[in-house]
């Protein structure tokens, strides 16, 4: 599938090389990655990296993987959509995959995700439009 998932769902606990077995493993693995120059300023120190490796054992993936998606947002660790749906995606409780479908220009410019939950028949919809999502961040 990609460097974040495997191609099966799996459980996040499931055996994957790349997460630590331990906290001891976890704390080692928040030091190196903290000193990695190729990853976002975010998880250039152990506490920060450590939240993000936490995060990327819940949802079974590649804590490198997982770094490369995060920002810090007035203070707040942030995922990207991207990762966000590829955890959604591998965490078995879809009902085959998400689908998306894009409409308008500008501001008006929207983007429609559906996806169906298993044991439903209806897929859930979510719209989002580029000018509800604009923020005052700076970049």
């Amino acid at each position: 599938m990609n460097a974040l998932t495997s191609a099966q769902p799996h459980h996040p606990t499931a055996h994957n090389p790349l997460l630590p077995r331990d906290m001891g493993q976890a704390m080692q693995l928040a030091e190196m990655m903290s000193k990695a120059k190729l990853l976002p300023q975010a998880v250039q120190n152990p506490a920060d990296a450590f939240l993000i490796i936490n995060q990327a054992m819940r949802w079974g993936m590649d804590p490198f993987a997982v770094a490369q998606e995060v920002s810090v947002i007035q203070g707040k660790l942030m995922m990207s959509g991207k990762v966000v749906a590829a955890a959604l995606q591998s965490s078995g409780v879809l009902d085959g995959r998400l689908h998306y479908d894009y409409a308008g220009d500008g501001d008006a410019r929207q983007v429609t995700v559906r996806g169906t939950l298993r044991g439903e028949t209806q897929p859930r919809e979510v719209v989002v439009k580029l000018r509800d999502a604009r923020t005052q961040n700076k970049v």
